[in-house]
């Protein structure tokens, strides 16, 4: 195992070292995701919404093409605007747990795993708007 005790205290050196390089990566990691801001789109650009790493949104943006429309049609580019904000929280979550924790350490797949169950991917291909149950609730 170890020729020597100096030998063996340099490898629960390097060991504490590489801990520590872990805990400061790890510590910045969650610091850079709390402040972690997203801008999502409407399709049409009427609406923009910025959520946290949460979800939670953090400012509107309504353009004037929307000052005489219906509420259906403000609440669909909002909604739109948050699905599109969600997912990319999602992508971006999931690149900055690649890049601190290892592409493919087990770490970083529970993240990603985490926050695309929190927020699923929603299909728009049934002529509603993106990400929308329909009663204003996000899936």
């Amino acid at each position: 195992m170890y020729s020597s005790p100096e030998e063996a205290l340099a490898s629960v050196d390097r060991a504490a070292a590489q801990m520590q390089e872990q805990v400061v990566k790890a510590q910045a990691y969650a610091v850079e995701v709390e402040t972690l801001r997203i801008v999502g789109q409407s399709r049409d650009g009427a609406a923009e919404v910025t959520v946290g790493h949460n979800g939670a949104i953090r400012d509107l943006y309504l353009a004037r093409s929307l000052n005489d429309a219906t509420l259906d049609r403000i609440r669909a580019a909002v909604l739109e605007a948050n699905a599109d904000a969600q997912r990319q929280v999602v992508e971006r979550v999931s690149e900055l747990s690649a890049e601190t924790f290892g592409a493919e350490s087990a770490t970083a797949r529970e993240i990603s795993r985490q926050y695309a169950e929190m927020f699923p991917a929603a299909p728009d291909d049934d002529g509603g708007s993106a990400g929308s149950t329909g009663a204003g609730v996000l899936r």
